[in-house]
Parts: C-alpha cells; structure tokens; sequence
C-alpha cells in the first residue's frame, strides 16, 4: 500500500515539477475515496476450508501471538530459530504490534464483576468505569502532559508467498504453518491461528482510525465481496495535505 502511494506521489512530483498540473489537481488526484482507496490494498479472498488468505499476487496465513513483555534470552532465541530455521528464504514474514483503544469489551467484563458485589462496590465499580473510558479515548491525566492513552496492546505474524495458488503450494504452506505453530509452542510463546474475522477485524481497525470510540466495530465476512473493499468503510474519504493525511468516515459504533 504505501508502495503505491509512493509511486503516486513521484508521479504527482514530476507532474508540478513541469507546471503540467495545478495544485489543486494534485490534491484531486491524491483524495481517496471508498473504491479507489480500496483498491491499491492487495486482499482478496478467504480459502476457509485451509484458513489461507489469497491476496492479489501472494497469499499466507496469520498468527495473532502474546506481545512478548519482559521475554528472556531463551524466549527471544527460540522465537528466532524457528523463523530461520522453519520459514524458507523465498517466504516474506511480517511482525505488526497494533496499540489499539478498543477496550471497552475489556472494561465492562471487569466491571460487572465488581459491581455485582453491590453497595460501596458497585459505585467504585461505575467510577472506573467512567475513569478507564474516559483514559482510553483522552490519555490518563499527569502533571507533566505526556500522552498516557489506555491501550490494548496485540502482536500479529503474518506469512506470505508469491506465487500461484495451486495444491501444491497450498500443502506446502500448510506444513510450514504447522511448524511455525509447533515451534512457538515448544518455546512457549502463546498464539493462536487468524480467521477471516480476525483479519477484518483488525485492518479495519487500523484503516478506520476511530479514537473517539472504544467499542470494535461489527465487521462481518460477506464472501461475494473482496476483503480489500471489506476493511474500508463505505463513507471512508482521505484528505491528502501538504504536511498531513485527514481521514473521515462515518463512525459506526457510540462508545
């Protein structure tokens, strides 16, 4: 994606650089609405049966794995043999550790919890509540004005491959899912396989910046449509500016 963009932009540059194109026609050519910003992301389709994500000229799979927090020499050793030793050179893989804001699930459940030992419990209960929201959407409160924001922090692998989608290709990425899987569980390290829903979840998340809603979205897997067009909303429009990108879509969930 950002590949793309680049292009654009070089392109865009020797536009102006000639006094070919006006200003505000780069500014046209560089908004992204629905469609056309959907369109430079690579996803495609979802192949359920092997839980195989095909994108426009590769496709892989996907471990959602525990943010490695205070690991050790060992942790960290085990986790690079198997990527050398379990993962092929001509294999592309991608580490991603997403902070996200949508810990509203997360506060409820702890809530209620308290609140249903009643009396003093339950207003200190509604207090955090109120506390803890307010901290993942405007930042903990501190004297010295740093932004401390209540965040939930997650780490993704993705696995990928160029090439055609054929049987053969298909056992092969699967035998290297099973041992990468093996691998992180000898060492110990908690993960667990991507879904669709996992996946959708998670672009739109990051696609869609919402800050001012701590609830996820309902995202759901509609299979006769590309998964590029499924993690942009629909409203989505993205404002190009001299030294910044806006982006504006219609919010669908009221935290």
């Amino acid at each position: 994606m950002l590949k793309s963009i680049s292009r654009i932009m070089s392109s865009l540059a020797d536009e102006e650089a000639s006094d070919s194109i006006s200003l505000s026609k780069i500014r046209e050519k560089l908004d992204f609405n629905f469609p056309s910003f959907s369109s430079i992301l690579p996803y495609r389709y979802y192949d359920e049966p092997n839980s195989l994500f095909v994108n426009e000229s590769s496709f892989g799979f996907g471990f959602e794995v525990a943010p490695l927090g205070g690991a050790d020499e060992k942790a960290i050793n085990s986790l690079a043999d198997a990527i050398r030793f379990k993962i092929p050179d001509n294999l592309e893989v991608q580490f991603l550790m997403f902070g996200g804001n949508k810990v509203g699930p997360q506060i409820d459940g702890i809530i209620e919890r308290q609140k249903s030992l009643g009396g003093m419990y339950e207003r200190l209960a509604e207090s955090a509540s109120i506390y803890y929201k307010r901290a993942a959407i405007e930042g903990f409160g501190n004297k010295r004005k740093i932004p401390l924001k209540l965040r939930d922090f997650r780490c993704f692998c993705f696995v990928s491959k160029k090439s055609k989608y054929s049987q053969e290709i298909i056992s092969e990425m699967l035998s290297i899912r099973e041992d990468l899987s093996a691998e992180l569980k000898a060492a110990e390290i908690q993960h667990r396989a991507m879904d669709v829903s996992d996946f959708l979840s998670l672009l739109y998340q990051i696609i869609n910046a919402d800050n001012q809603n701590i609830v996820p979205a309902d995202v759901r897997h509609d299979l006769h449509e590309e998964l590029n067009r499924q993690v942009v909303d629909p409203s989505f429009e993205m404002m190009v500016h001299p030294d910044s990108l806006d982006i504006q879509f219609a919010s669908k969930v009221d935290s």
